[in-house]
């Protein structure tokens, strides 16, 4: 970046004046030219949300015997691998989705929001139904994750492209994959261009 003397004395003040008013963090930066550094205050927020395209957690988990037992264990099992819930989590409804998409996974169905809320009352007390709002919001951040797919109003777990069969964890591991492949050409760029400044 070139700035000239003048420029760069008019955008000082208009930054610092901008910083105060604003009250907006401020970030202070060094130029370098001929090895002669020159200071500058850039005034910015940094749209550190906007700026993420994919966000997986995946944990390595024991797999014990005992978690084989039963199917509602190896749904939890799954779900907290694939980091769609959390630890300890109490909270059931993001679980009940994710079991009544496994149901009409296996079972070869792409069902609709109709079928799909009866798939997870059926794993839920009859006093406690999940809520249709509810459950198109967590659709919504499965669909977000890249993890579902919606097309004419049915949905499905995605499959990689021109995959020959719909085995699930084959698809789950080319989607985490994938995306773990995409943010580390990234981070290995963000480190070539920081090494270039030390």
């Amino acid at each position: 970046m070139r700035c000239c003397g003048e420029s760069l004395k008019k955008g000082l003040k208009k930054s610092k004046a901008g910083s105060r008013s604003g009250g907006e963090n401020a970030l202070w930066g060094v130029m370098l030219k001929n090895n002669t550094a020159k200071r500058f205050l850039v005034s910015m927020s940094m749209p550190e949300s906007s700026l993420i395209r994919q966000e997986h957690v995946v944990r390595d988990m024991q797999l014990l015997g005992e978690v084989k037992l039963t199917r509602r264990a190896l749904v939890r099992y799954l779900a907290l691998s694939l980091g769609l819930i959390s630890p300890n989590e109490t909270r059931t409804l993001m679980l009940d989705i994710f079991e009544g998409l496994l149901k009409a996974h296996f079972a070869q169905e792409e069902p609709d929001i109709h079928r799909l809320m009866n798939l997870i009352n059926s794993v839920r007390k009859k006093e406690d139904p999940a809520q249709v709002k509810a459950v198109r919001y967590h659709l919504h951040q499965l669909k977000e994750r890249g993890i579902l797919t919606r097309k004419a109003g049915r949905y499905k777990f995605s499959l990689p492209p021109m995959a020959e069969s719909n085995d699930l964890g084959e698809a789950l591991q080319y989607l985490y994959l994938t995306n773990t492949k995409n943010a580390f050409e990234k981070v290995k760029k963000a480190i070539n261009s920081l090494q270039t400044m030390y």
